[in-house]
């Protein structure tokens, strides 16, 4: 499933459905994904009205969701925020908390090292 290469006139969208037995996050806009290794890191965003705290990891090689919960001060319920990658860590900033633009905390890091 996915990109596998090729010419422009093999590329196509399919979409992926994850193992039967693994929960999944809710529908969301306004969220950050981020690309760590051979994990995809899903933070936050709004479901309809519903600003959203989770925080999940989606495994490319098992096909699997998982819901993190991390020890440490978490941020809020994030929206519009970005996310990067840089070493083993994945930085988030900025975003609106809740439906407020004020952030008192514009930068968070979650290191994928530490358990």
């Amino acid at each position: 499933m996915g990109w596998e290469g090729g010419s422009g006139s093999s590329m196509m969208w399919s979409s992926v459905a994850s193992s039967s037995e693994s929960e999944c996050p809710s529908a969301r806009s306004k969220h950050s994904a981020t690309l760590l290794g051979g994990d995809i890191y899903l933070l936050g965003g709004r479901n309809g009205n519903l600003p959203l705290k989770d925080f999940w990891r989606y495994s490319l090689s098992e096909n699997k969701w998982e819901q993190l919960h991390p020890s440490g001060d978490n941020p809020p319920c994030l929206q519009e925020h970005t996310a990067v990658v840089h070493k083993d860590c994945i930085y988030v900033f900025g975003g609106e908390v809740g439906f407020s633009a004020e952030n008192e905390i514009p930068l968070w890091i979650y290191n994928v090292k530490v358990p």
